[in-house]
């Protein structure tokens, strides 16, 4: 038997985004349901990303699925790098730019079904030259903390929290 993803979900992404949060079970469930074995690993309120994902990789995964808004994909991208592992996205932030740019449908059922039908094409390593993921991962990320301020009308609070930087950042 082929060994689980591991779903990584930050339910609090996408604090700007219209509509109800997708609930982290309910993600779990439609990945299981469109065939691709899962270990959930929610990210509560408090919680380190980086102990999380130091959880999903002790249970050796076959790749990593990034339920998040940018920040949260840019920290999971950059550990399926270092491990050499593929990457899924279900976008749940308020920008969204690296699944945008990447073509990944918005809508979650649709994301879903390009992780199950593609069985997660999406490595890292390959794209680890590209300009966006190196932007993401060498936190050269000028053009989108622009895009963000330009979304949220200039709120450096809640440009920071969709991308999951530091408001500091922006000075």
């Amino acid at each position: 038997m082929q060994p689980a993803v591991a779903l990584i979900v930050n339910a609090g992404s996408g604090s700007g985004r219209a509509g109800p949060r997708p609930d982290a079970r309910a993600l779990h469930a439609a990945i299981e349901q469109a065939g691709v074995g899962a270990d959930l690993y929610p990210l509560a309120e408090g919680d380190s990303l980086d102990a999380l994902l130091d959880r999903a990789l002790e249970s050796r995964p076959r790749a990593l699925v990034a339920a998040g808004g940018d920040g949260t994909v840019n920290a999971v991208a950059e550990r399926a790098l270092r491990h050499d592992l593929p990457l899924g996205i279900l976008p749940l932030g308020t920008l969204n730019h690296f699944a945008r740019d990447l073509g990944i449908p918005e809508d979650l059922a649709a994301a879903t079904r390009v992780i199950a039908a593609e069985d997660l094409p999406l490595h890292v390593r390959e794209l680890k030259d590209w300009p966006t993921l190196a932007n993401y991962l060498a936190g050269q990320e000028k053009d989108y903390l622009a895009r963000a301020l330009q979304a949220t009308g200039g709120d450096k609070a809640r440009a920071a929290k969709a991308l999951g930087v530091d408001v500091a950042r922006f000075d």
